[in-house]
């Protein structure tokens, strides 16, 4: 025998223990497989969550523009009740401007011909 000192790698090794070493590297692979499948799994649940979420942002979304169409709606029926309020509004004060001018009119007639029955009292 040589008095070298040999190598964990010039060893020669049995079948027994080449077989024990391929079934702790198949445990190891097995054990990395499922702490990998869980740990992907557990990616998915929150990817999942934050899918339900966009969801929901979008029902709200999708609810707050039927909100804006129908307030459009409302806002744009009452502007058109509005113009024709405010077109009733413009008529009445033409009117009431027509009237007050011929009042206005009338009495001065009234006042000229008191003036003038006055001057003939005189």
């Amino acid at each position: 025998m040589s008095d070298e000192i040999k190598k964990s790698g010039d060893m020669p090794v049995t079948q027994k223990n080449l077989n024990e070493t391929r079934k702790e590297l198949k445990s190891d692979i097995a054990t990395v497989r499922l702490e990998m499948k869980e740990g992907f799994n557990k990616i998915d649940a929150k990817f999942n969550k934050v899918d339900a979420k966009f969801d929901e942002l979008g029902a709200k979304i999708e609810n707050l523009t039927a909100v804006a169409h129908r307030t459009l709606a409302i806002v744009e029926e009452q502007n058109t009740k509005n113009n024709y309020v405010l077109d009733g509004h413009s008529s009445l004060q033409n009117q009431f401007n027509e009237q007050q001018k011929l009042n206005n009119e009338r009495f001065d007639q009234i006042e000229s011909s008191i003036k003038a029955v006055k001057k003939l009292d005189h």
